[in-house]
């Protein structure tokens, strides 16, 4: 079965990883440690405790996925979609971020990435 992870525990991770483990091995990766209590209720979500504002520790959490999806805080959803981009992933993410989100397009381009 192909694997996901969904960075961001939230109301909204937490429901695409619900969704997600339908068709896929689903981890939910958070900081937050009653954020991942509440999302690995569900049946068939794994859970991944990590501080996602640390790029190299982001970068080590999303390896081993088939795909990446975010639903970030907007304090860090842009240096997450760096990170997730630097990394080789393609990623789908949700997440609201003041920063232009299109000024990352080369970089994915130059590491033959979508990210949307």
């Amino acid at each position: 079965m192909p694997t996901a992870i969904v960075l961001g525990a939230g109301m909204v991770g937490s429901v695409i990883a619900a969704d997600l483990a339908q068709d896929f091995d689903v981890t939910v990766a958070d900081a937050r440690a009653e954020a991942l209590a509440r999302a690995g209720r569900v049946a068939r979500v794994q859970t991944l405790q990590v501080d996602l504002s640390d790029a190299d520790a982001l970068k080590r959490a999303i390896e081993p996925f088939d795909i990446v999806c975010g639903a970030l805080a907007s304090a860090i959803g842009y240096q997450a979609l760096r990170a997730v981009i630097e990394a080789g992933k393609n990623y789908a993410d949700i997440s609201f971020m003041p920063e232009n989100a299109l000024v990352l397009n080369e970089l994915a381009v130059r590491h033959g990435v979508t990210a949307i």
